[in-house]
């Protein structure tokens, strides 16, 4: 035979909570909280200042201008009416230009004293240092 649960009518005492501490200000919390968390928050610091450069920097940037062929045709088309080409001969100057050396003749004045007896030019042919110029100029 199962027996009947019994139950006190008196009422159990709630444990008594523990005294809440006084209100804080926020300012205080806030200083106590940075203080904890100085360095990690110094560390970081360069890396959210760069961060938001570069977001800045991103969100202000100009699209850039899609070309197409037709763009391109025009700019050249334009650049060959406006802009003289150089010639064949300015080319052939440019490209040797680096090369192109002044060459003197020395001569015995017949005292025993070396004057300048013919100018010319030059070109440099040979890494040697070997020149190829006209023969009146050595003559």
């Amino acid at each position: 035979m199962k027996r009947a649960a019994l139950y006190s009518s008196a009422r159990r005492k709630q444990p008594e909570a523990a005294p809440t501490p006084p209100k804080v200000k926020r300012r205080v919390l806030l200083r106590q909280w940075l203080q904890r968390h100085k360095l990690p928050l110094l560390a970081a610091a360069p890396g959210l200042l760069a961060l938001i450069a570069v977001l800045l920097q991103w969100g202000n940037a100009v699209a850039p201008q899609r070309l197409t062929q037709e763009d391109i045709d025009a700019a050249v088309t334009r650049t060959l009416e406006t802009a003289t080409l150089p010639s064949m001969a300015t080319k052939a100057a440019e490209a040797v230009r680096g090369s192109v050396v002044r060459v003197r003749a020395f001569v015995d004045d017949g005292e025993g004293n070396e004057i300048v007896g013919n100018t010319g030019t030059g070109v440099v042919i040979l890494d040697t240092g070997v020149i190829l110029t006209n023969i009146h100029v050595v003559a």
